[in-house]
């Protein structure tokens, strides 16, 4: 009795240590970077300014995240600040932590318990997510949680391990719809391993159906938005997407994603660097020596786990939800729905780190050697994701800074394809335009800046993912053919130019003065 007790406060004094590690790792410098596009997009989805669509039809439309969406809808009403909006997401990758011990407590015991929940404190791409104003933190909660009342249920079936597991998986769906990869890879399982019958067939038709009677209010709306969703040229997209095709370029996608999913945005190449890569070749000559470090640790961690999951008779239900969710993401990008991105994959991620988890040797030294190399270049990881300006998010908001301590009456501020983020911070008074050159050609990209910039005597020109926004190259092209540059300031993820207007001989350069 005496030992029993001492061993749940040993593991409960660690499990302690490590959720307090996730709070500090995902609340440190919460706030330090700016919001970027996707976060802007976001606030737009719970807010309600006034005269537009009122807050309830927008979440009945949210094809996304619109239980993520109602939770800011009323925790915005309190700050605007980007550590206040921050916060709930940054709680729940700490409880993801926790979910991820007591999932793994059930599955493989308690040192494969803690080991799991210490790589999910400490891991990057995790940590990402829960300093975005998005809902992925959200549902890597409830595929946590989902997968945890799925083991009780697996264990024993009954009416009440069913509806909990249709809760948990209602709520997960809520928080992204992509959470039906994590459902189709469940059912899957149970239909390769024969339990399609008795209680768990019963019980597991009612999860079923909870979890549908939760979602059904969007179902419709998510059969819409995919009917008119644009397609997307896939041979346009950085080489890390493609997906069509045959040879390395359609492959690199998969190694990526794993790449991604251990070593989180801030190891390696930046995302500058993802973007115009030409080949695999270029980024692993520039980082070969770091990629292959993480391969080496992770991709034998995994392999080891993955051999020790297959000997104990327990791989059977991470195959299956791994190959449907990949299956399933695959299949989209084929159909042109969406590209290959590692978030579209977050059902699979904790699926990845129990199985790293399950590769650290069971052997104390060993383990402790193994396990504290991969959380020290998981360190590693987040430094660069704290510190390093290359790796930090599209800085909108110190442009937005040196624009207003400098504009002057009769600027024209351009932001091509990123106005909704400068509109966010900017409060002054200059005109804010924005040109989307995806598809247009030359001669009316340089037709449409010419309306824009006429009369104006200075224009400050905002470059921000021009691998999007310009990659044709057209719009700098303009301004540096036809304009002087006064100013240029480089920022994480953002150029910012201040060209002034070239008069014509005998012409001064006047115009509008606001």
């Amino acid at each position: 009795m005496m030992t029993d007790t001492r061993i749940y406060n040993r593991s409960l004094s660690a499990l302690t240590a490590i959720a307090v590690l996730a709070a500090v790792m995902r609340f440190f410098r919460l706030g330090h970077q700016s919001f970027w596009l996707d976060e802007i997009l976001t606030i737009g989805s719970y807010s309600s300014p006034e005269g537009g669509i009122s807050y309830g039809v927008k979440l009945m439309w949210d094809v996304h995240g619109p239980l993520y969406s109602l939770v800011m809808h009323f925790w915005s009403a309190v700050s605007s600040s980007e550590a206040w909006l921050r916060t709930p997401g940054a709680a729940a990758g700490v409880v993801t932590v926790i979910l991820m011990y007591f999932w793994l407590r059930r599955e493989s015991g308690e040192s494969t318990a803690l080991a799991g929940a210490l790589l999910m404190a400490v891991n990057p791409f995790n940590i990402y997510y829960s300093q975005e104003l998005r809902f992925y933190s959200f549902l890597t909660m409830f595929v946590v949680l989902s997968l945890l009342a799925f083991s009780r249920f697996d264990e024993k079936p009954s009416f009440r391990s069913g509806l909990l597991l249709g809760l948990a998986l209602g709520l997960a769906c809520l928080s992204h719809f992509m959470a039906i990869f994590l459902c189709a890879g469940l059912a899957l399982y149970m239909a390769v391993t024969g339990r399609l019958r008795g209680d768990h067939l019963r019980y597991g038709s009612l999860a079923a159906v909870v979890a549908l009677v939760i979602v059904s209010p969007w179902i419709y709306r998510e059969f819409f938005f995919l009917k008119r969703i644009r397609a997307i040229e896939a041979a346009r997209r950085p080489v890390v997407y493609r997906m069509e095709g045959a040879g390395p370029s359609a492959l690199m996608s998969y190694p990526y994603g794993l790449f991604a999913f251990a070593m989180g945005f801030s190891y390696g190449p930046d995302l500058r660097e993802l973007h115009e890569a030409v080949s695999a070749s270029s980024l692993l000559g520039r980082h070969g020596l770091k990629i292959l470090l993480a391969a080496l640790l992770f991709g034998t961690a995994a392999v080891a786990g993955m051999i020790r999951l297959l000997r104990e008779r327990r791989a059977a239900l991470y195959i299956c939800v791994l190959a449907a969710t990949i299956g399933l993401v695959t299949a989209a990008a084929i159909l042109k729905i969406k590209v290959l991105n590692a978030r579209y994959l977050m059902c699979a991620f904790p699926l990845f780190i129990a199985i790293v988890a399950h590769g650290i040797p069971r052997a104390r030294i060993a383990g402790i050697v193994v396990g504290a190399a991969l959380c020290l270049l998981m360190l590693f990881s987040v430094g660069g994701y704290y510190f390093e300006p290359r790796y930090a998010r599209d800085d909108i908001r110190e442009a937005v800074r040196i624009i207003s301590d400098a504009d002057m009456p009769g600027d024209l501020i351009l932001a091509p394809g990123m106005a909704p983020m400068l509109r966010h911070y900017y409060r002054g008074n200059r005109p804010v335009e924005s040109i989307y050159a995806a598809h247009l050609d030359r001669d009316r990209i340089e037709m449409k800046l010419r309306r824009m910039t006429e009369g104006r005597r200075r224009v400050w020109l905002l470059r921000c993912r021009p691998w999007d926004t310009d990659a044709g190259g057209h719009i700098m092209g303009f301004f540096e053919a036809g304009m002087s540059l006064s100013a240029k300031h480089e920022l994480p993820g953002v150029s910012l130019h201040l060209y002034e207007i070239i008069p014509a001989p005998g012409m001064s350069p006047t115009g509008p003065s606001v």
